[in-house]
């Protein structure tokens, strides 16, 4: 699969002239940042803006976080459904996933090797020294409480909110893996590519458990089943169009 965002692709595949535009301090926005993503040989452009809440100002240029959130928009909907459709994580739950997703590649890439599970984790601490979610990444469900069925509340609909809830999911997957063989991102990045367009919590899921069975037949798929069950999301969670269905049970075998 391509979908790079290159000048040139050599011999490669995708499409060519799609290298990254980069905005920094963009003057069209504050308190934001945001990363347009097209199909495969159009170009992509990431917008960085100031941020006024704290005194003086921040530019959000300086939050590797920020950053990484941003460029992960752009490798999670080159990737889902394909290069060429890049509406795949536009809206609803599919939005809310692709927040998720960013939101961990900018907690993954603050890890240091020293970190152990019990780590609480940010996202924009610097552009708001609480940070710009509701509640810290951690492993921990009383220090951030959501589930699954968070998504069937008001106040948790938009995709900011739907991505914290698919973030943390992510953070707890990360900490079973690393605890049993050290952590890489490619299980993470080999679903993108096989899940569908506008996928779900459990379809996403589910293309993780298909890239880690390719992977290693199988030998992990407890540690990833243990993240999911945790937060709701186990073998009998549903999404319907009215409302997510939570299961906190484990499959035979785990």
């Amino acid at each position: 699969m391509a979908g790079n965002f290159q000048e040139f692709n050599g011999n490669n595949g995708g499409e060519d002239e799609d290298a990254v535009q980069a905005n920094a301090q963009d003057p069209s926005g504050i308190n934001n940042a945001n990363f347009y993503t097209p199909p495969d040989g159009e170009r992509p452009r990431m917008r960085m803006y100031i941020w006024t809440i704290t005194s003086p100002k921040r530019d959000c240029d300086f939050e590797n976080a920020i950053i990484a959130h941003e460029y992960g928009h752009g490798i999670s909907n080159r990737l889902t459904g394909g290069p060429a459709n890049s509406d795949c994580l536009s809206w609803g739950e599919s939005g809310g996933l692709g927040e998720g997703w960013s939101d961990f590649f900018g907690v993954w890439l603050q890890m240091q090797k020293n970190d152990t599970n019990t780590k609480t984790m940010t996202i924009g601490s610097y552009v708001n020294k609480k940070g710009i979610r509701r509640f810290p990444y951690s492993t921990n469900s009383s220090v951030n409480p959501t589930t699954y069925g968070y998504l069937n509340r008001p106040d948790w609909e938009r995709v900011h909110a739907i991505g914290e809830v698919w973030g943390n999911i992510l953070y707890q997957y990360y900490w079973n893996l690393v605890g049993k063989l050290g952590f890489s991102e490619d299980l993470v990045v080999d679903g993108l590519k096989l899940q569908p367009c506008r996928p779900t919590f459990v379809s996403a899921r589910d293309a993780i458990l298909q890239a880690e069975e390719q992977a290693t037949d199988g030998s992990h798929r407890c540690e990833i089943w243990r993240a999911f069950s945790k937060r709701g999301v186990g073998p009998s969670a549903k999404s319907n169009d009215s409302a997510v269905v939570e299961d906190f049970s484990l499959p035979t075998g785990c």
